[in-house]
């Protein structure tokens, strides 16, 4: 069961983008698969353009502050399992 979990994940940007006084943006997420029920912990998400990468909680989320206005591709990986990429736009 658990490695059918791996082979199916996918990219939940929760409140993708938040405003900084800094005029900079905050892109937070959470790792999960189709149905919500398993958290990817230890994944390592990478914005690719940028070439920053962070590595989820044991809740599967992340964070990236300091983000520029842009089109950009978030690139997941885990052990396990297929990487995922996901178009975001940061306004």
């Amino acid at each position: 069961m658990l490695r059918r979990a791996f082979a199916v994940l996918s990219i939940a940007v929760a409140g993708a983008l938040f405003a900084t006084a800094v005029s900079a943006q905050t892109v937070t997420g959470e790792v999960t698969d189709a149905n919500n029920t398993f958290v990817f912990k230890g994944a390592r998400i990478s914005i690719v353009e940028l070439q920053r990468s962070a590595t989820t909680d044991d809740r599967g989320q992340f964070r990236f502050s300091n983000i520029p206005a842009g089109e950009y591709t978030l690139l997941v990986a885990y052990v396990g399992a297929a990487d995922k990429s996901l178009p975001i736009t940061v306004t």
